[in-house]
């Protein structure tokens, strides 16, 4: 090779130092192979040989060129990859979205049931009797209610004057959780995930709920319960405390 020759960086071949574009695959060199400097490629247009203007939209660089090619060629492929799912895929992705919004309404559910509890706290309802007698008239209430011995009513709370009451139904094991509060003479109750996990229900106060109201003589407690059609009913348990 002469002094006054190179080699083409795109097909090798030898060429004039001073070309300006290869005569065998036509690529083009900047202008500093003028000068005796190593030629720096280009980018190629789709005829072969770049233009200023690609030189100049480019920066002389192809990099970019690919960069901006790989990210076109990733989004036709994910795009393909999306609309060309088949039911199978479909089925799957509609199922993760539905298990999703049954997990996001478990969740609000669960906040909902915390923000009742704590919103019973708040209120601090004063019962008009002691705790262990709050206790007594509580688990004797529910069940006088649920026609049950007062011997199976476990306590699981006392907070803010709303005893919870837990109890194991004999004839079928499942378990069964009411609230209880006194007003006065009265007995208020709600109950709790009554349906699954489904938290605490409303206190019956409406004017078409039961009356059950309590009395206390020594270790005996007295539940009466009257009815929306006028008939009653009373029992005596003894609790002990």
């Amino acid at each position: 090779m002469n002094a006054d020759e190179t080699t083409c960086p795109d097909c090798a071949e030898t060429i004039k130092a001073a070309a300006k574009v290869c005569k065998h695959c036509g690529y083009r060199f900047q202008s500093t192979a003028l000068e005796g400097k190593e030629p720096e490629p280009t980018l190629p247009t789709e005829g072969g040989a770049a233009t200023a203007e690609d030189n100049a939209k480019w920066g002389g660089n192809p990099v970019g060129a690919l960069i901006f090619g790989g990210l076109a060629v990733a989004f036709i492929v994910a795009a393909v990859i999306k609309f060309s799912s088949g039911p199978m895929e479909q089925a799957q992705s509609i199922n993760e979205s539905v298990e999703a919004a049954m997990n996001a309404s478990n969740a609000a559910d669960a906040a909902m049931n915390d923000a009742m509890a704590a919103a019973d706290a708040a209120m601090n309802i004063k019962a008009s009797v002691s705790s262990a007698d709050l206790v007594r008239v509580c688990r004797a209430a529910v069940a006088h209610m649920m026609g049950k011995s007062p011997s199976i009513m476990k306590v699981v709370s006392n907070r803010g004057g709303i005893v919870r009451i837990q109890y194991k139904r004999p004839d079928d094991g499942t378990i069964w959780k009411d609230d209880c509060r006194l007003e006065g003479q009265r007995v208020m109750w709600r109950s709790v995930d009554a349906f699954g996990a489904s938290g605490a229900g409303r206190w019956r106060n409406d004017p078409n709920d039961e009356v059950i109201t309590y009395s206390i003589d020594g270790s005996t407690i007295r539940i009466g319960q009257k009815y929306s059609d006028g008939t009653y009913d009373a029992a005596d348990y003894t609790v002990a405390g």
